[in-house]
């Protein structure tokens, strides 16, 4: 479906973004410890995509599994992800000197 098309051109787009903003990281002599994260959409359920979203971000960040969260909420028919106009993202992660 057109859906899963999008999804799967946004995740290549997003994993080329990460994966610059590592070297980025690198560079500055720093390194991700974890990775916590949530993905705000009313439909498509995230689900059954979150296990292996959480395997793409650990290997892009050189991070085992255990430290990549991924969560998906909805706003309860609120904002643009609410009316099903969008999906929004948010991530923080934990960086030190190496």
């Amino acid at each position: 479906s057109i859906l899963k098309v999008l999804l799967y051109l946004s995740a290549v787009i997003t994993v080329s973004i990460l994966v610059f903003i590592l070297g980025f990281i690198f560079i500055k002599g720093y390194k991700i410890i974890n990775i916590d994260s949530t993905i705000l959409a009313q439909t498509p359920k995230m689900a059954p995509y979150i296990e292996q979203m959480r395997k793409n971000i650990a290997n892009a960040c050189n991070l085992d599994f255990d430290f990549v969260s991924v969560k998906a909420t909805t706003e309860e028919g609120l904002g643009f992800t609410g009316k099903k106009e969008g999906i929004a993202a948010h991530a923080v992660c934990l960086i030190d000197n190496k």
